[in-house]
């Protein structure tokens, strides 16, 4: 590739997406440190990593549990499977305001949760495990910037599409109400000049400037990225986006092409009818799709 793109805490780069070398290094210093002192849980499909001295144990027990159903509900849900390998989360005091996730590069993939957002009971759990799931290290990039609204809309709506259906708990970090009030919120967003900025680059590659700002940038970018991308999966169900569209998502042109040829038009259409009906007023008259068949 010419120039690295830059995707919040990662970066496409020679076809891959990777971690950036900041957040990497911190990550590492976290698993470090938590492998050696902190409290480990072991269940079903995780390894969850407590720093020492911030949850009760009855919290880490909780919270243990809930992680280890919430990957058994995203397989049902997306008919998938995360395979032997555990996923590893750190529930940390040193990730602050954002939580992340780290592929699998050197060893196994891993999310890391902020501590106090696992204390308030709104940890996002389920969105970073979607994107071990769905985006695995070595997912196929291209030379242009991808659907980066995707890549953070369709782990938001897992997210709140899995607690709906399944229970658990949802990370309510940008989206206050799930997929039912989605909509509304994105023409809340909308309704503010920098929401009307950051819509450019939803239905579009590209990633807006400036999404260190979290209430101002990134949150219209995380909302608006999935009430489009709920409007497309209401347009051509759940089975056929995952099994089609999504496995492009890193590829501008394979994406775009998969979306002409699964709808019969082109996603800049798609994008102005979902805009046009937010505009509207109008409502999803659809419930959540059924599973991944």
């Amino acid at each position: 590739m010419g120039e690295t793109c830059r995707v919040l805490l990662f970066i496409c780069f020679s076809g891959q997406l990777v971690a950036q070398p900041e957040r990497l290094a911190q990550a590492k210093a976290i698993v470090s440190e938590l492998q050696t002192t902190g409290i480990r849980l072991e269940r079903p499909g995780v390894v969850v990593y407590f720093e020492a001295g911030l949850i009760p144990e009855a919290g880490q027990t909780r919270w243990a549990g809930l992680i280890s159903k919430g990957i058994g509900d995203i397989e049902s849900f997306l008919n998938a499977s995360f395979g032997s390998t555990k996923l590893e989360y750190y529930v940390s005091s040193r990730v602050r305001d954002t939580s992340f996730s780290i592929p699998g590069y050197d060893g196994p993939p891993r999310v890391f949760l902020a501590s106090d957002r696992v204390v308030r009971g709104a940890a996002p759990y389920i969105h970073e495990a979607v994107h071990h799931l769905v985006f695995p290290p070595g997912a196929s990039a291209n030379d242009h910037e991808p659907h980066f609204w995707v890549f953070e809309g369709f782990p938001g709506y897992v997210e709140d599409a899995v607690v709906a259906r399944y229970g658990g708990t949802a990370g309510r970090v940008f989206v206050k109400g799930g997929n039912e009030t989605v909509d509304d919120e994105a023409r809340s967003v909308l309704a503010t000049p920098k929401g009307r900025e950051v819509l450019t680059f939803v239905g579009r590659p590209g990633l807006p400037p400036g999404m260190e700002d979290r209430q101002t940038v990134a949150k219209p970018f995380y909302v608006l990225g999935q009430s489009l991308t709920k409007h497309l999966i209401e347009a051509i169900g759940l089975e056929a986006f995952v099994g089609s569209i999504l496995p492009h998502v890193l590829n501008t042109a394979k994406f775009g092409a998969e979306v002409q040829r699964v709808c019969g038009k082109s996603l800049a259409r798609v994008a102005a009818e979902w805009l046009a009906r937010l505009e509207r007023g109008d409502t999803s008259s659809e419930g959540p799709p059924a599973t991944v068949k």
